[in-house]
């Protein structure tokens, strides 16, 4: 149910504001809703607004607060010619053969102002007829302005399978207080929030690029990851050592000059001479034995 209270009044088919008309019936203005007649209210203690001159006729309009905000948002993209669109960025994500993550991505359309060369309102095109259908650089660009209703999916499969360049606009927000003209104005013209592409004609082209991407970064990882896995080993035979408690391992003979210079450890147990404080004076009188022999 529509607000006893409504931003714009509808006057000679041109929304106004309540400051720019005289007060009371004086206005001439009608409910871009119901098209019933309303007062422009400039009191001293509420915010200024128009009112259905009428009281029944407040009860009988279900939209009028709705739809003065839908009419005027189309009615500052004709006077701009300009609105602020987000950026879309397409990303996509899988698994190499060792299950690591890979990821890749690219930029669908850029945010910015888009600036039109021709705009036009309630146009129909393609067997639609939407809230505003703009010129860009030749290429064509739709707008709609979602207040209360928003496109189905329906409509914007119909827009996909066309390859529109569609952008919807979310202003519900703005239902819940009494927005001004440069409100809506500053919104539509230098924020980007609340707004998405449903449908942009390089689309698939780029989604079909970073599919590709990703699947050229997941085959360079799994030859890496073939490259480092090892198949085999190839180990040296082993010849088979003695067993038992008897066993002693061959043993090392040398001459004295050799004691100077060098020293020598077991194959077996791996300690060497030197851990025998007197190993030197043992030598060559009889034949060092390791500890582990």
């Amino acid at each position: 149910m529509s607000s006893f209270k409504i931003p714009f009044g509808l006057r000679k088919e041109r929304l106004v504001e309540v400051d720019d008309v005289p007060s009371g019936l004086r206005c001439d203005c009608v409910c871009p809703g119901c098209k019933r007649e309303l007062i422009a209210r400039k009191g001293e203690v509420n915010a200024h607004h128009f009112a259905h001159a009428h009281a029944k006729d407040s009860d009988l309009c279900e939209y009028g607060t709705e739809t003065a905000i839908h009419l005027m948002a189309k009615q500052i993209l004709c006077e701009e010619k300009r609105i602020f669109a987000p950026e879309t960025l397409i990303a996509r994500k899988d698994v190499d053969d060792r299950g690591n993550s890979h990821t890749a991505s690219r930029v669908a359309h850029s945010k910015g102002l888009l600036i039109f060369n021709e705009v036009i309102s309630e146009k129909s095109f393609g067997g639609t007829i939407p809230d505003i259908l703009a010129n860009v650089g030749g290429e064509q660009f739709i707008i709609e302005i979602a207040v209360t209703h928003f496109c189905n999916k329906d409509k914007i499969s119909t827009f996909r399978e066309k390859h529109c360049n569609v952008l919807e606009v979310d202003l519900r927000s703005f239902t819940k207080s009494l927005p001004t003209k440069e409100d809506l104005r500053s919104y539509l013209v230098q924020e980007e929030a609340t707004r998405e592409w449903l449908s942009l004609k390089s689309y698939t082209d780029v989604e079909k690029q970073v599919e590709e991407e990703l699947q050229d970064r997941i085959s360079a990882a799994n030859e890496r990851n073939k490259a480092k896995t090892v198949t085999h080993i190839e180990r040296p035979k082993l010849t088979p050592q003695p067993q038992g408690p008897h066993h002693r391992s061959k043993l090392i003979t040398y001459n004295k000059a050799d004691t100077k210079s060098r020293w020598f450890a077991c194959p077996t147990c791996k300690k060497n001479q030197k851990a025998y404080p007197d190993w030197q004076d043992r030598l060559p009188e009889e034949v060092f034995l390791f500890s582990c022999s």
